[in-house]
């Protein structure tokens, strides 16, 4: 085994650090208007820069130590590259600071290891942010505390730690020592013939590589210890999932506990900055008043209405509302382990319960094992071209039995389950009583091809022809994937767009719009006063906590299990619902459109103006162009 390179020592002298920082501009931080932003340059003697990712934080923390007097005293937020904030101006608009930091070797050093020659545990530490004094690992707004008790075991050698969210939001090179000689020795004789350092039962495990694939450096395992709060940015196995989503429920009290607890470990009280800021953080839950809507009421087969309970319904001997009937349908299956001949049985029969009368299927197509370990578009291409040779004509439905793993292919079926009633009534207020078009918006985050912009002719066209020739007065759009700070983008640039299309299909044509955004991963809980159940379905909170200039509000529009649910904000309503899964599906045709379509013909091509050109998809087929076929 080649010898992996010893552990460097230390440099014989520090490099000097300079940092320099002068005032920019005035700017409204936090509700306080006299915070100043100042722009921090560090550099060496030599003006050459010092990548303040690294050591950054350490060096300012020095330039408070050493020149308190000459800062007036005036404590700073330092983001950790070249910003710093200050509540009101510093005594002068340039201050130049040289400094030393005994601890820390320059950026010009070389990796260093501890004496026993395990990997220097306080380097890698030093790459979180000391923003966390307090021993927690902090992952942008979230804190992580090193404690026992906030751990639980996911399988596979992962732990899962259970922390807190924190936010504000208004409210209303290398060198080596010795000889170059290559010597070829064990790990082991190395550590315990070279270094002198006596290993128990290393000999009988394997070692753990600390460098790169291509310059491996290995370590004996009972000379490494962990590190504790570590990110684990690999995705999860299946029975890890299921175990943390398990282990992360906790009852009400359970969660208002914890973050008790948390708040009161966190000590913001005795912050220097906030003190200085003039912010102070209570206590106590804020308690605010909510209400809760009605359950809607539900319609069914044979005009039977019921309503939800708890947020729940149950649909066990009730009819769907239009029933299909499936007279040629055939199943393809993707799985192996799949016993197609009971299933197929216990569709039929379970599809006789809700009044869909099926047939027995043509054929059931198995998918063959050469197949298996390609790409989901090219097995379905597969799976066609022999369903193709052996079905006459089309059939109406394909049931498509997939494998546990993720797949990307769904398919359309037909017929409505249920209604709500109120949809039978001219009751809904505005929009029973002049034309109106509900839409929903959402963007697909997959692999980007190339901008495509938002263009909504062909959604009023559709409802121009579908509706006597009628042009909508009012247009509802429910937007999702929306962060505030896109609020006004969403604005001024998207809603400007659907504009100009009313005005390219009539110049004259102005309807109404609004613009509902609807933003359902927060970290707002809500508990009820002097109970410990959750907050009941349909809990609506728009006072107290609700931004102070946009119209917006909390809905628990679901029933909440053990956890204590991260609450909807606004209604996470059925038009986004559709428009996930539409933008989902049409970025599975784009990755199957891309595929297919290799040639030069087919790639994105640079137009003249510097826009992106792209090959369009095809249309689909007329008898799934009205239907939610995404779904």
């Amino acid at each position: 085994m080649l010898l992996p390179p010893p552990p460097p020592v230390l440099p014989p002298k520090f490099v000097p650090e300079k940092a320099s920082a002068s005032q920019v501009n005035v700017f409204p931080w936090l509700g306080v208007d006299l915070v100043q932003k100042g722009k921090v340059s560090i550099k060496y003697e030599d003006d050459s820069p010092v990548d303040a990712k690294g050591v950054g934080r350490k060096i300012l923390d020095q330039v408070y130590q050493t020149y308190n007097a000459e800062l007036a005293g005036k404590r700073f937020a330092y983001d950790g590259e070249k910003s710093l904030f200050t509540v009101g101006s510093l005594p002068q608009n340039k201050l130049d600071f040289t400094v030393v930091l005994a601890d820390e070797s320059s950026h010009r050093s070389v990796w260093t290891g501890s004496p026993d020659g395990s990997p220097d545990a306080d380097r890698k530490r030093s790459k979180r942010q000391p923003h966390s004094k307090t021993g927690c690992l902090l992952v942008r707004q979230s804190f992580f505390h090193n404690e026992p008790r906030n751990f639980v075991d996911l399988g596979g050698g992962v732990v899962g730690c259970r922390g807190f969210h924190s936010s504000f939001r208004a409210t209303q090179g290398e060198k080596r020592e010795g000889t170059s000689e290559e010597l070829h020795v064990t790990v082991y004789d190395y550590f315990v013939n070279h270094r002198n350092i006596r290993l128990k039962y290393s000999g009988e495990y394997p070692c753990i590589n600390a460098g790169k694939p291509k310059r491996p450096t290995y370590i004996p395992i009972e000379l490494c210890t962990l590190v504790s709060l570590q990110r684990y940015t690999k995705a999860l196995s299946n029975l890890q999932r299921a175990s943390l989503v398990e282990k992360s429920r906790q009852k009400p009290q359970e969660r208002m506990n914890a973050l008790q607890q948390a708040l009161s470990s966190s000590n913001y009280a005795a912050d220097p900055l906030l003190k200085s800021s003039g912010i102070s953080i209570s206590t106590e839950f804020t308690r605010i008043q909510g209400r809760v809507l009605p359950a809607p009421k539900l319609r069914v087969g044979n005009d039977e209405d019921f309503f939800p309970r708890n947020g729940r319904w149950n649909f066990n001997n009730k009819r769907f509302v239009e029933p299909i009937k499936l007279e040629r349908w055939i199943v393809v299956n993707f799985s192996a382990r799949c016993d197609t001949r009971k299933l197929c049985s216990d569709m039929i029969r379970c599809g006789q319960m809700k009044g869909v009368m099926i047939n027995q299927p043509f054929d059931v197509f198995q998918e063959k094992p050469e197949f298996r370990n390609n790409p989901a578009p090219i097995r379905v291409e597969k799976m066609f071209e022999i369903v193709k040779s052996r079905v006459p004509g089309t059939p109406q439905f394909i049931l498509c039995i997939l494998s546990e793993r993720k797949t990307d292919v769904y398919g359309y079926l037909g017929g409505i389950n249920s209604l709500l009633t109120i949809e039978h009534s001219p009751s809904i207020p505005l929009v029973s009583k002049v034309p109106t078009l509900i839409a929903g918006m959402d963007v697909s985050h997959g692999s980007p091809v190339a901008r495509r912009s938002f263009c909504c002719c062909e959604a009023l066209r559709d409802f121009y022809n579908s509706s006597g020739s009628r042009k909508p007065d009012h247009i509802i759009i429910f937007r999702d994937g929306v962060s505030e700070s896109q609020f006004n983008q969403v604005l001024n640039i998207e809603l400007e767009q659907i504009i100009e299309a009313c005005k390219f299909l009539d110049e004259h044509w102005s309807p109404k719009f609004m613009v509902v955004v609807a933003q359902k991963n927060h970290h707002t809980k809500f508990f009820q006063a002097n109970s410990p159940d959750n907050v009941p379905p349909g809990t609506v909170i728009d006072n107290g906590i609700c931004h102070p200039r946009t119209n917006d509000f909390y809905m628990c529009a679901h029933a909440g299990m053990i956890v204590s649910e991260k609450y909807y904000s606004h209604l996470h309503s059925c038009p986004i619902c559709y428009a996930h899964l539409a933008a989902a599906q049409m970025s599975q045709f784009i990755k199957f459109d891309e595929m297919s379509e290799r040639s030069p013909s087919h790639s994105s091509l640079m137009t003249s103006s510097g826009e992106v050109s792209v090959h369009p998809l095809p249309g689909l087929h007329h008898k799934v162009v009205n239907s939610m076929f995404f779904c």
